[in-house]
């Protein structure tokens, strides 16, 4: 893996920065206003250790329980730095896309600078990150996909950071979005594509590990089940 050039990092951060600047002054929409304008959970710092065990703190709608812990503790911070003022939230959001490009730009450049740059520019740039910047509730998936993308980068160092780091940004996808879930089987795609050698399943044994907790959680209170019988 080539060593990263801030140049190319002040250029990505300049590009999403001109694109999103006028995201700022953007309003809440649909799923903002029952699971965070009209949440008085997320009002109190005090509450946030209640939302890892209680999914009925997301909304105000008891037909849209979420289990999403990490999502609310977001809001609950926005919450606290700036009360309703959306500019807080909006770059928030748009803090979440660009760390999300960094990591991709990371990740290309197991080929070579000018890949790690255009891979960058590409995410930065597609038009399909625009709804999870622009809207408030939908930083869920870019939050989740920032964790997932850490784990990969921390995956490939061999050292304690590597082993420790990795599975703990997997936990904090999953308490983000449960679509986290398919993690274990992107690393074993990574592998097996860039460097079959390293093929070593051992390694998924924590991750493996912290997916049968989360679903153990998820099971315990009930959201899971509940999710299912609205299926």
């Amino acid at each position: 893996m080539i060593r990263p050039n801030w140049q190319d990092a002040a250029v990505l951060t300049l590009v999403v920065g001109a694109v999103y600047a006028n995201s700022i002054s953007g309003s809440f929409h649909y799923d903002d206003f029952h699971s965070l304008v009209l949440n008085p959970h997320i009002r109190l710092l005090e509450n946030m250790p209640t939302f890892f065990v209680d999914p009925g703190m997301f909304s105000v709608d008891t037909e849209k329980t979420m289990y999403r812990p990490l999502l609310l503790v977001s809001y609950a911070l926005n919450y606290a730095w700036g009360g309703y003022g959306v500019a807080g939230y909006h770059a928030f959001n748009i803090a979440v896309h660009m760390l999300c490009v960094f990591f991709i730009w990371r990740l290309a450049a197991e080929w070579s600078r000018s890949a790690a740059l255009c891979a960058g520019l590409v995410f930065a740039l597609h038009p399909v990150a625009t709804e999870p910047v622009n809207y408030i509730s939908s930083r869920s998936e870019s939050m989740a996909v920032a964790f997932v993308l850490a784990a990969l980068v921390l995956d490939r160092r061999c050292d304690a950071v590597g082993r420790l780091g990795g599975p703990l940004c997997f936990a904090a996808a999953l308490l983000v979005k449960s679509m986290a879930i398919v993690l274990p089987g992107l690393l074993v795609l990574r592998v097996w594509w860039l460097d079959r050698e390293r093929l070593d399943l051992r390694r998924l044994l924590s991750y493996l590990g912290v997916a049968v907790v989360y679903i153990m959680v998820i099971v315990t209170n009930r959201f899971l089940g509940d999710s299912l019988a609205k299926a």
